[in-house]
C-alpha cells in the first residue's frame, strides 16, 4: 500500500517536474525570441543612424565642391551651351515654321483644288446648256429649213406641172382649162394616147410620151 502511494506520488511528481520544465523553455525560448528580436531592432537603428550620419556627412563634404566644379563648368561652357540652345531654338523654331507653312500650304491647295473643281463643274453646266440650246436651235432651223426647202420643192412642182398643163391645153386648143387642171392629177385616168409633138415642143420632160386622153 505504501509503495503503491510511493509510486503515484513519484509518477505525478514527475510528470509535474516535466511539466515545468515545458513550461520553463517555452518562457525561454519566448524571452530568447524577444530579447533577440529587440537586439535585431536595436542593431537595425544603429545601423541606420550610422548610414545616416555617413551620408550627410558626405553630402556636407561633397556640396562645396559639387558647387565650385558646376559653376567652374558653367563659366567655361556656358558660350557653347548657350550657342547650343540658340541652334536648338532656331531648329525648333524652324521645324514649327516648316509645319506651319506646310499645312497652310496644304490648306491652301486643297481650298484652291475646290475652288478649280466648282468652277471647272459650272463651267461644264454652262457649257452643257449652251451646247444644248444651240444644238436645240440648230434642230428647230433644220428642221424648219427641211420643211420650207419641202413646202417650196412641192409648190413648184406644183406650178412647174400646172404652167406645163397649160401649155399643153394651149397647144391642143383645149376649152375649160380651169377645170380640166384643177382635176387632172397625172395618174392614169384614161387609156393613154401618144403625144409625141408637144413634149417635143415644150420640153414636157416631166410627161411620160404617153398621157392620158384629153377631152
Amino acid at each position: 500500500m505504501n509503495a503503491q502511494a510511493a509510486a503515484t506520488a513519484s509518477a505525478s511528481q514527475a510528470s509535474e517536474s516535466h511539466h515545468q520544465s515545458l513550461l520553463r523553455n517555452v518562457r525561454n525560448t519566448a524571452a530568447t525570441a524577444k530579447l533577440m528580436a529587440i537586439v535585431s531592432l536595436d542593431r537595425r537603428r544603429a545601423r541606420q543612424s550610422r548610414d545616416a550620419a555617413a551620408t550627410a556627412t558626405a553630402r556636407a563634404a561633397e556640396t562645396p565642391l559639387r558647387w565650385s566644379v558646376r559653376n567652374s563648368t558653367r563659366a567655361v561652357e556656358t558660350p557653347a551651351l548657350r550657342h547650343a540652345h540658340q541652334s536648338r531654338n532656331a531648329a525648333a523654331t524652324a521645324t514649327v515654321r516648316g509645319w506651319s507653312k506646310s499645312a497652310e500650304t496644304f490648306d491652301r491647295r486643297r481650298a484652291r483644288q475646290s475652288r478649280d473643281a466648282a468652277a471647272t463643274a459650272s463651267s461644264r453646266e454652262s457649257e452643257t446648256e449652251l451646247q444644248q440650246a444651240t444644238r436645240n436651235a440648230c434642230n428647230v432651223a433644220a428642221t424648219s429649213a427641211a420643211r420650207n426647202s419641202r413646202t417650196q420643192r412641192q409648190m413648184q412642182t406644183y406650178f412647174q406641172r400646172l404652167l406645163q398643163t397649160w401649155l399643153l391645153c394651149a397647144y391642143l386648143k383645149l376649152p375649160k382649162l380651169t377645170t380640166y387642171a384643177s382635176r387632172t392629177t397625172f395618174s392614169a385616168l384614161r387609156p393613154p394616147v401618144v403625144l409625141t409633138s408637144p413634149v417635143a415642143l415644150f420640153d414636157l420632160s416631166w410627161l411620160s410620151t404617153t398621157t392620158p386622153a384629153l377631152t
